[in-house]
């Protein structure tokens, strides 16, 4: 049963109340954790293994019921079907990747099958990383959740939590620093953020989802005049928002990865000459996979799962040879 809008302010939604749909997805080819709490995105809380976020402006709760099948409500319930899949990528299949048999990737997959690169709002990946700069994903999290329930559009209060979409450039551009450094607590983050609103309100109506259909390096060049957005933010948009699969957001994790367990020479410490041959050689190795890759690498090593020695790598190239 889905109740009206009108008895939901009158009673409060309960998520019991909303219709299931399903996913007939493998936890092969997704899993929600892994997928969800990797630093891709920033709008997603867990209780116990249930999700729950927010996509535009729809509030979802999803669980995985069984091996092969993910049980998810909406609200508002309209125009859900195809959400989630693009949400997800499922269109992408994970055998593509394992096809490229390489001996560094292929143990990472294997210690976190299901993961996936998410495909959101180009606007809104570029704004929630703007928050990202020397922070960490627990502290993004509640910065943009605060700038949401205090400027965004409220979607409405579920099981007695309160959803709302991201704000619009237009507030976001003109949020003062006592707004951006309560509740959000986003500091020097706030000047960058509404920058960066400022930038793309200016530029006109979807301009920067328009940049999917650029060449990576233009994408990069625009990004990045943006004041405040450097590299590694213009390649979490262009990877995470703009579906450029080849884009390799560095860090120090993904510059020690390349260099300690891939093998990539590097002479360069990670300054932008450094980190341009850094994603380069990520995207000579895995091609249009690059990103994905990089993805893989970077969660197993957040969550401390080992991955194979230089050594290790040249050894099963030798036996595969």
């Amino acid at each position: 049963m889905t109740l009206s809008s009108s008895r939901e302010s009158q009673l409060g939604l309960r998520w019991a109340d909303i219709r299931p749909r399903s996913l007939p997805f493998a936890a092969s080819d997704l899993d929600l954790r892994r997928s969800l709490d990797c630093g891709q995105t920033f709008r997603w809380r867990a209780v116990d293994d249930v999700w729950f976020g927010v996509i535009g402006d729809q509030a979802f709760r999803i669980e995985r019921i069984d091996p092969r099948r993910i049980e998810y409500r909406a609200w508002p319930s309209r125009d859900v079907d195809g959400v989630l899949w693009e949400f997800f990528r499922l269109d992408v299949d994970l055998g593509e990747l394992r096809r490229l048999d390489d001996p560094a990737l292929t143990p990472a997959m294997d210690a976190l099958p299901g993961l996936r690169v998410l495909g959101q709002g180009a606007v809104e990946t570029l704004l929630t990383f703007a928050c990202s700069p020397a922070n960490n994903i627990t502290r993004i999290t509640r910065s943009i959740d605060a700038l949401s329930q205090e400027h965004g559009q409220s979607i409405g209060s579920i099981d007695c939590v309160a959803y709302a979409a991201f704000p619009t450039t237009e507030t976001l551009a003109e949020i003062d620093d006592a707004n951006a450094r309560g509740r959000a607590n986003l500091g020097f983050r706030a000047r960058t953020l509404r920058s960066a609103a400022a930038h793309v309100r200016d530029g006109g109506p979807r301009w920067v989802d328009a940049l999917q259909n650029a060449p990576l390096s233009i994408a990069r060049e625009i990004l990045t005049a943006i004041p405040g957005i450097g590299p590694k933010i213009a390649d979490c948009v262009c990877l995470f928002g703009l579906g450029h699969d080849d884009a390799v957001p560095i860090d120090t994790h993904v510059f020690a990865i390349g260099r300690d367990t891939l093998g990539f020479p590097s002479t360069d410490s990670l300054t932008p000459r450094g980190y341009q041959r850094m994603a380069q050689a990520y995207r000579n190795r895995f091609g249009p996979w690059a990103g994905w890759a990089q993805q893989y690498f970077y969660h197993a090593r957040r969550l401390d799962r080992r991955l194979p020695r230089p050594s290790e790598v040249r050894t099963r190239h030798a036996r595969t040879a």
